[in-house]
């Protein structure tokens, strides 16, 4: 099931993600962050990073701009065979370490967690939407 969801993002978005799941033993939520942090690698945000960091140009918007930010939880948040709120942390606590260490921002595991909130309390999802009417 995992596989198929990963194929279909990579087929949606033009990218391709070799996950080694042996190293993520133990990692919960490690590998459904990182694929979809490399899948939304080609949208593009109008937001401008603030470059503190060496990383900070890939980073930020995923650690500090909610489009970004929501678009990655929910990602993670679909690819997932465990819709826990155990396991929802986990993603969130992955986040805020991987953003601590690679941008700009530092903000606890806890900003996160509300971003997730905000993003499932204002997502409309595909199928409810009309796709017919031009944009």
């Amino acid at each position: 099931m995992l596989f198929n969801k990963v194929s279909l993002l990579s087929a949606l978005f033009g990218t391709a993600t070799a996950i080694d799941w042996t190293s993520f033993q133990g990692a919960k939520g490690a590998p459904e962050f990182w694929t979809c942090d490399t899948s939304l690698l080609t949208l593009k945000f109008d937001y401008t990073p603030l470059g503190l960091g060496e990383y900070a140009a890939f980073y930020d918007h995923f650690c500090d701009y909610p489009p970004a930010v929501n678009a990655l939880l929910l990602c993670a948040h679909e690819m997932a065979e465990d819709k826990s709120d155990k396991f929802m942390e986990s993603v969130f606590k992955i986040q805020a370490e991987a953003c601590d260490e690679h941008s700009s921002f530092h903000h606890p595991w806890t900003f996160y967690r509300d971003q997730y909130k905000n993003a499932t309390a204002n997502n409309v999802p595909l199928e409810s939407v009309n796709t017919s009417l031009p944009v």
